[in-house]
């Protein structure tokens, strides 16, 4: 049995000292009480470590270099470069230089001072020696030298020796590392990083030079298993440098069990994990001093700010702070969970007793930091003591070698910049403590594969803590923690420490931790060394000496990596990453000499006993970027260049393939494919038809093409998705119900503008706004080239406005996104609060996210690329999913002007096959510059007279429009069952495409015919139920009378009735909204049969003689009309077409009023959400008429940053686990 006791209110004992009290200089602290319980692990004691530094000679083989290394040096270090190059041997070392060289007469190279292509490549000249000065460069630079020397056997990188304590260029040597490793990690590569005052063992003076770079070296050896890769920190300065290469050399043969080696006095020395002896004594803090705390409006941080607050703080200041929105709006029920996160923080510390200040800015920007805590003091008075849990953590490929310098940039940021700029801004204070919040993954290498870059961060802090500590500043601490398992989103999730022997802890237990380690006496952490909290697994202590090694295998294949700071469970190597690429588009290597092959036996040959099954060995295949047959199913995976970080990912292939869960650690205990095959055939008991057959030497056919080989069935992966509701007893069966509708479109702001714009028949297409291009430099109404037929459209007000604060964001974040998101996100709060719904209440809930749409030219202003992660194309629908927490599919479709309707089929699709319980599905279109209208005016699809004639005979091509529109969606049963008002029925929809045609964008009149036809039947209704069809109906004169043609034929399947059916086409009055016109189309429909009114078509004035409207089923619906009187049902049709062939039609109806006989009353509307907006936009150079075309820099038009453009892409990736 398990009980859970109350936590005890603390009460100040007599005599304990008050932390930041005056006269006080060390933090007394005492364990949590042991009378609050944590059910199995309540009042254990957790064992602490620390790391001190002892001598050991190298294990190593004669010093020797076997085949070429190459050398990174910069003009400090050219002297010790070139010693190493003579001591290796001729031709042994090849030597790069950082930056421009100057020149030396003693060393002539006459290629060093020149640059490559752009003057930013790598240049050479007779002496042999590359250079660069950026990131492009490096890269080149390590290409041109794996195309020359495909052996090349290690990396030297001495840069960080003698430099000073800046960052400087880490991040060009960090890409030529990544591209080493993605070419050289199956051969094998030694690395060594050398660095002088770095690391803490005494004897050298402290610095932080290289920090940055030395946290990804000293983990490079437990993500890859052919790789050794030490930090070298020595006492030794570049002017010797005969003894810094004989170091080296030294280390050259040494097998690399640990990240990280020390010589100091001409003795080498090696990490060991020590005991901490933590004093036990009561904490008590000032209840008049602040305490100040990143990091800390959720999560585990939040939990730490209780904690000071229950000991006696009542001042606290958060900083960071970003996801807290103004006190107004604190009790806005649409606040995103971040938020409302933050504001219950700041709301339990009031009800504690606590003051709270809190900076919302970011925490790299010095200035408004400086100028916060001015603040502060003039009225708190300094600081007494600081919490640093700030942290961010990638969320893209796990894979070191592949990870980008943007999405690393945004990972180390606060942990890097952000802590240098906290401790600069605290330093006058002198606070009694200082604590930074590490992981454990940062002092555990086996823990840091697959998350190189957030261990990097983390190694960062540990050195800058020992850095300021060996400089005289005891306040400093630093704690590697371990999952906290109960705060935070990694609560309920699996112990991340496990396969390093560590357990998870308690919120008690680390909090107990952080008292005793704030406790200690700066002389019992020697040289500033962090403290490792190491809680017993299963009441097994772990091994000490095995925590520190670099060991590959079972070490790197941690399931999960935890954020000590917000207990934030990470996936792993690859569990959560993209599938591996195949085929062609698989990663090869560098331009170049291919990658040395590995003598491997073919399947067909040397195998014993059961054989894989095919479909097993190509998964394989394809993950290794092997050809199947070069697979030996004897032979161990790591031999087949299986690597940790993919292991993953094949364990969630395999069971997909399966249809079941499997044991984590299967690839583990049956490491080849022959005996994973036997396991894994438990699973399979009929025989698989796709297993390999023993071969037979005789009857082996000729070599030649012919049919790829079945790779056997996929079975329990794809499930028949229920059909619509044709053929039910139940009225509701296979039917989708419209709960919510939001749009902003041409002319409307709102649902409630449009409607009303569409009933009194109003046109929303204006000129182009000269905000976006000056349509009077491009605009021609004869045909020319490079102008444009039009100079009219639909276009949206206010696009370059948005709240950022909204939505959890910050004002730059904002800034760089492309506005098709950022209207998507308005638009989907809005449909929520029209459904009746709050952001809390779909928080975490399998809601799918369905849009049609595709990205701007936004993206190329500032430099900035359209593939930057997070304002990328699949980010529209991420970001939804990020905000509201979303846990459905989540996809963005481009099939043209169908791409928003059939986004509306995958979300009932998606709904009826039980993949979510509701869905938001619409689409997006935005236009920035003239792009489209050249390419249309080219074309001549375009109309020169600004008017969509939809059906007329003056019908002259489509106008171009933009906007945005959303629907929420859900089971029409589960509506009814829920209390949810329903707008509309959408009772089918299909898609197809026109296939083989005379040209690609040549509509197919057979193929329109055959959606419109499975739409009715999938709805179970005759044509001549339908009363209105909305059609796609761009306005072209050859176009409108195929749709119609094709129409007609289905309707007259089942009647030959005339005239019944009003059509119409809403790009008469907005414009062709291109990804948003099927949405357009859409809520149009839901409307008129929600309200029975049938708004006009526009310019329909003379029907197109190319169509005989009256012996059709249809007429132009040229004037307002209210449905049939009578009609129990009001059905209607719509259609979208897409350029390329994608073809979509669906069938909506009146929600039948029987149906709400005994289901709850309707849910009422929320009232919209209100969005506080300000410029954010990034525009092109002043001159007014650059245009897209033009010259990419520009500037942020919205609050002054004073970023540069590096900051501004870094700040898309910003994902603030602990603000």
């Amino acid at each position: 049995m398990r009980c859970w006791l109350p936590e005890r209110p603390y009460e100040p004992g007599a005599g304990a000292p008050v932390a930041g009290s005056a006269g006080v200089h060390e933090v007394p602290g005492a364990p949590y009480g042991r009378e609050t319980g944590e059910g199995p692990h309540a009042g254990r004691e957790i064992p602490l470590y620390r790391k001190e530094w002892v001598h050991a000679d190298a294990a190593r083989v004669p010093a020797s270099v076997e085949g070429p290394l190459l050398c990174v040096f910069d003009d400090r270090t050219e002297n010790v470069a070139r010693e190493l190059a003579r001591a290796a041997g001729q031709g042994r070392v090849l030597l790069v230089r950082e930056g421009a060289a100057h020149p030396d007469p003693a060393h002539p190279d006459p290629g060093r001072n020149g640059t490559g292509r752009n003057g930013t490549g790598p240049a050479s000249g007779d002496g042999g020696v590359l250079s660069y000065d950026d990131e492009a460069g490096a890269v080149e630079a390590v290409g041109v030298l794996l195309a020359r020397h495909p052996g090349l056997s290690g990396w030297v990188d001495l840069c960080d020796l003698d430099a000073p304590a800046g960052p400087g260029r880490w991040q060009a040597r960090l890409a030529m590392l990544q591209q080493l490793v993605s070419y050289r990690h199956a051969a094998g590569l030694r690395v060594v990083h050398v660095t002088r005052g770095l690391l803490g063992a005494p004897g050298a003076p402290a610095t932080l030079a290289g920090a940055r770079m030395a946290g990804f070296v000293r983990m490079l050896g437990a993500e890859y298993g052919k790789i050794r890769a030490t930090v070298l920190d020595t006492d030794v300065p570049a002017s010797r440098a005969a003894e810094v290469a004989r170091q080296v050399l030294d280390e050259w043969g040494d097998p690399g069990r640990y990240g990280e080696v020390c010589h100091r006095a001409g003795r080498r020395h090696e990490p060991r994990l020590v005991p901490v002896d933590a004093p036990h004594v009561p904490l008590r803090l000032a209840p008049d001093a602040p305490y100040v705390l990143s990091g800390a409006t959720r999560g585990i941080g939040a939990r730490v700010a209780r904690h000071l607050v229950e000991r006696g703080a009542r001042r606290i200041v958060l900083v960071g702070a970003r996801s807290l929105p103004p006190r107004e709006r604190w009790d806005d029920p649409s606040l995103p969970e971040p938020s409302a996160a933050a504001v219950a923080t700041v709301r339990e510390l009031e009800r504690l007793g606590a003051e709270v200040r809190a900076h919302t800015g970011k925490l790299s920007d010095r200035a408004g930091l400086v100028a916060f805590m001015r603040s502060v003091r003039d009225a708190w008075g300094p600081v007494a003591g600081v919490v640093h849990c700030a942290g961010r953590v990638g969320r893209g490929t796990p894979v070191f070698a592949h990870k980008g310098a943007v999405e690393m940039r945004a990972v180390l940021e606060p942990k890097t910049d952000g802590l240098e700029a906290l401790a600069e801004v605290c330093e006058t204070d002198r606070p009694a403590f200082f604590l930074t919040f590490s992981s454990v993954c940062a002092a555990v290498p086996r823990l840091a594969a697959g998350v190189a870059d957030y261990a990097a961060a983390n190694a960062f802090m540990d050195f800058f803590v020992s850095g300021r500590a060996r400089q005289g500043h005891g306040a400093f601490r630093s704690v590697n923690w371990p999952m906290w398992r109960e705060s935070g989103s990694g609560r309920g999730g699996p112990n991340v420490c496990e396969p390093a022997g560590l357990d998870s802890l308690g919120d008690a237990e680390g909090l107990r931790v952080l008292e005793r380690v704030l406790a200690l006496p700066a002389d019992a952490l020697p040289d500033g060394t962090s403290v490792l909290p190491c809680p017993p697994l299963r009441g097994v202590a772990p091994d000490p000496g095995a925590l520190l090694l670099t060991g590959t295998g079972e070490a790197g294949a941690a399931a999960l990596i935890g954020d000590a700071a917000t207990g934030m469970a990470v996936a792993s190597p690859a569990a959560s990453g993209p599938s591996a690429p195949t085929g062609p588009s698989a990663p090869t290597g560098p331009t170049g000499p291919a990658v040395p092959a590995v003598e491997r036996r073919p399947v067909s040959a040397g195998a014993t006993g059961g054989r894989p099954p095919a479909w097993l060995v190509e998964l394989f295949a394809r993950n290794v970027g092997l050809p199947a047959a070069d697979l030996d199913p004897t032979a161990d995976f790591a031999e087949l260049g299986v690597e940790s970080v993919m292991l993953g990912e094949l364990l969630q292939q395999i069971e997909e393939h399966l249809g079941r869960r499997l044991e984590p650690s299967v690839l583990l205990d049956h490491s080849t494919l022959e005996r994973l095959a036997a396991y894994l055939a438990r699973f399979a008991p009929e025989p698989d038809p796709g297993a390999l057959p023993e071969p037979d030497p005789g009857a082996l056919p000729e070599p030649g093409p012919g049919p790829m080989p079945d790779a056997g069935p996929v079975t329990a992966v794809e499930r028949p998705v229920p059909p619509f509701g044709v053929g039910r007893d139940d009225e509701t069966a296979g039917k989708i119900a419209v709960i919510g509708m939001a749009c902003r479109f041409p002319g409307a702001p709102d649902v409630e503008t449009y409607w009303a714009n569409l009933l009194s028949g109003r046109c929303s297409v204006t000129e182009v706004p000269a905000s976006r291009w000056d349509h009077r430099r491009l605009y021609s109404p004869v045909p020319a080239v490079g102008r444009s037929l039009s100079k009219w459209g639909g276009f949206l007000d206010g696009i370059e406005d948005f709240d950022a604060a909204y939505f959890g964001m910050g004002d730059e974040e904002a800034t760089c996104l492309d506005p098709g998101i950022r209207l998507f996100l308005e638009a989907t709060a809005t449909c929520l609060a029209d459904a009746g719904y709050t952001g809390a209440e779909l928080w975490g809930r399998d809601v799918g996210v369905f849009v049609g749409g595709r990205i701007s030219s936004y993206g190329r202003r500032a430099g900035l690329r359209p593939a930057v992660l997070q304002s990328d194309q699949n980010f529209i629908a991420a970001h939804v999913a990020h905000h509201f927490d979303f846990r459905g599919p989540n996809l963005v479709v481009d099939s043209a002007c169908s791409s928003s309707l059939v986004s509306v089929q995958l979300a009932c699709r998606a709904l009826l096959a039980g993949d979510a319980e509701i869905a938001v599905a619409g689409g997006v279109e935005v236009l920035l510059d003239e792009q489209h209208y050249l390419e249309f005016s080219a074309a001549r699809a375009i109309s020169p007279s600004g008017r969509c004639a939809t059906f007329d005979e003056r019908a002259d091509g489509f106008v171009p429009g933009e906007g945005c529109g959303a629907v929420l969606l859900k089971p029409l049963a589960a509506a009814l069952a829920d209390g949810d008002r329903v707008h509309a029925v959408i009772e089918a929809v299909a898609v197809n495409n026109d296939g083989h045609t005379m040209g690609i964008t040549t509509p197919n009149p057979a193929a329109q015919a055959d959606v419109i036809r499975k739409a009715l039947a999938a709805a179970g209704r005759r044509a001549d139920e339908i009363g209105m069809v909305e059609a796609h109906g761009t306005g072209t004169l050859i176009g409108d009378p195929i749709e119609l043609r094709a129409l007609t034929d289905v309707y007259r399947e089942t009647s030959d009735r005339t005239g019944w059916c009003a059509i119409g086409s809403v790009k008469s009055n907005v414009g062709h909204l291109l990804s948003a016109a099927g949405v357009a189309g859409l809520i149009k429909v839901v409307l008129a049969v929600e309200h029975g009114q049938i708004p006009p078509t526009l310019f329909c004035e003379t029907p197109n003689p190319r169509f005989d409207f009256e012996a059709s089923p249809f007429f132009p619906n040229t004037r307002l009309r209210t449905w049939a009187p009578g009609e129990r049902t009001r059905v209607a049709g719509l259609s979208s077409f897409g350029l390329g062939g994608t073809n979509a039609h669906l069938v909506a109806a009146r929600l039948d009023p029987r149906l709400r006989d005994g289901a709850p009353a309707p849910r009422e509307p929320l009232p919209a959400p209100v969005f506080r907006r300000k410029r954010l936009w990034l525009g092109w150079e002043a001159d007014p008429t650059a245009t897209a075309t033009g010259p990419a820099a520009g500037t942020a038009r919205g609050e002054d940053t004073g970023q540069n453009e590096d900051e501004l892409v870094a700040s898309l990736l910003e994902l603030s686990f602990t603000e």
